[in-house]
Formats: structure tokens, sequence, C-alpha cells
């Protein structure tokens, strides 16, 4: 009997101690989470068990037993496939979302992200078809939303185009990166305008596209990722530039293959330059809105940018 006892109370005391371990995973309401930390309290969206459909709002908390976890991540694939989900909402605790967590969401349209998100994947949304826009909460430090289109918090680069968003775009002249995927897989859009203060162009950022135009007022050509229009036929696409500048536009990589007009003016004087918000430091433009070099200004009249101002200078 003693025995007895003694075990039972060893028992029972193991089971009042068993903690979740990290890595652990656990379903709440049909959704499965993965424990990222359990000392933390912090876990992870990571698939579900029943596809959801119409409008999910994933919990800001969840339980395992007598543990609480707040949910931080939407992790890779979550909720891939999820083609009835209608609207999502996405709790104040989230930092961060996968890649493809919502792929082929096909009947998403809008979304709002949190103002804790702190890093999204640019193929989150990837195969959402239907997606017109993304929205960005008041008081996120990190990222923005113009017109439902995804940039970083200074509007410098732009992150993610939605795939519904409209057939012609003209890039913000605060731009100067085009992202990795920001305009991938987006097969309705078919005029592009790069202003003269793009100055880089990562992988993929164009692929999959129906673009058939594009325009680019940069008098130097953008560097460009090898593969940034990947699966595009670029010798169809006709590529506009700056009178003058196609000679430089045909020696360089993947710009040379398109079929290239110098047919535009220069973008010119301040409208052309749109200032940033925060403290960025100053940057100088000529009068027809190209970057120049603020250490080595000969005399002349300049366009100043800084901390959310553009202003004439004279340099003597």
């Amino acid at each position: 009997m003693k025995k007895f006892l003694l075990l039972m109370a060893v028992t029972l005391t193991l089971g009042l101690t068993t903690r979740a371990a990290d890595g652990d995973i656990f379903p709440v309401d049909n959704l499965n989470y993965r424990v990222l930390s359990e000392e933390g309290q912090s876990a992870s969206l990571v698939g579900y068990e029943v596809e959801p459909t119409g409008e999910l709002v994933i919990p800001l908390l969840v339980k395992n037993g007598s543990s609480r976890y707040a949910v931080t991540t939407i992790g890779k694939n979550a909720l891939r496939m999820c083609k009835g989900l209608t609207a999502v909402t996405i709790p104040n605790t989230v930092t961060t979302i996968a890649d493809h967590a919502f792929a082929r969401c096909e009947g998403l349209t809008t979304i709002t992200l949190p103002n804790s998100l702190t890093s999204i994947d640019p193929l989150a949304f990837g195969g959402c078809w239907n997606m017109k826009e993304i929205s960005v909460a008041e008081g996120n430090t990190n990222y923005t939303s113009v017109d439902g289109v995804l940039f970083n918090k200074a509007k410098t680069s732009i992150i993610i185009y939605p795939k519904a968003k409209g057939p012609s775009y003209e890039i913000p002249n605060s731009v100067t990166t085009i992202a990795n995927y920001a305009f991938n897989e987006c097969q309705g859009l078919t005029s592009v305008t790069i202003p003269n203060s793009v100055t880089s162009i990562g992988y993929k950022a164009f692929g999959n596209g129906g673009l058939t135009t594009v325009y680019c007022y940069a008098l130097i050509p953008p560097t460009i990722d090898s593969e940034a229009f990947l699966y595009v036929e670029t010798n169809d696409i006709i590529l506009h530039v700056v009178k003058g500048a196609e000679a430089a536009y045909k020696e360089a990589d993947v710009w040379k293959d398109f079929f290239i007009l110098g047919d535009l003016a220069p973008q010119s004087g301040i409208e052309g330059i749109e200032a940033d918000g925060g403290d960025a430091p100053a940057e100088f433009f000529n009068l027809n809105g190209v970057r120049v070099n603020g250490e080595a200004l000969t005399p002349g009249l300049y366009i100043k940018r800084q901390g959310g101002n553009a202003t004439k200078v004279l340099v003597k």
C-alpha cells in the first residue's frame, strides 16, 4: 500500500512539473501551433487540421494545457491553399510572417498588417491572385502602405505590389530599391514607370509578369539582378528611356535585351523628387532630378532632400 501511494505521489508530481518543450506542436480550434519558446511563452501558427473558410481571426493568445503562448509568428505555408478564406485578422503580437504563409489564398482581396510586424517575406502572398490591397496599421515603425502597396517605412524600397492591384503603376520617386519579388506574378500588370531615383532592382522583381511597357527615367541604368525578369520575354517589352540614354541601356546587361526607345524627357525639377520621412541623410539632385554626389558639388542650383523636406540650394 505504501509503495502504491508513493508511486501515485511520484506520478502526480511528474504530471504537475512536466512542461511543453520548444518545438512541440499542439492544436487549438483546428489550427496547429508550434512552441517557439516555452520560457518566452511564444508560439507560431504552422498549419491547420480543418481548412478555415470565410473570416479567420488569429488569436492573440493560445493555450496548451496550463501554458499560454502569444502568437508571434505566422509560419511557412501556415495557411497555404485556404482558397475559401476571405478575410484574416492578424493579432498585434505577430512580428514575423514567413514565406508562403498565405500562398494560394485566392479568396483574399485585402489584408491589414499589424503594427507589431517587423519582418514579412516577399513571398508571403504568393499566388494570391485576387489581392488588391495591403494595408499597415498605424504605429508600425518598419512598414507603410501607399495606395495598397507595401513599402519599408522610409518608402525607399517597394516590397510587395498586390497581384490584382491594377494594369499600370508609377513607382514613387522616393524609391531607390525594387526589392526581390516585389512585382513577381503580377500578370495583370502591363505597364510600369521606374523613376530616376531607383538604383537597384532585385531577383525576380518582375518575374512571371505580363509587362509590355516599361518607362525608366534613370539616366544611368539601375543595377539589376540577372533574373529580375525571370520567365518574361524581355525582347517583346518596349523600354522607354530618356533621350540620350539609349546607348547606356543597350550596353547594360539585362536592359540590352529590351526593345529600347529613347523618347522620354528627363524628370524635371523639384516635381520629380518626393520627400523622405525621418532623419535620412542629405541627398542632392540637379534640376533634372538626377541624384548627384553631395560631397563634390560644383557651383550651381541643386535640390536638397533631408528629414522630410525638399528644398532648392545654391552652391557658390
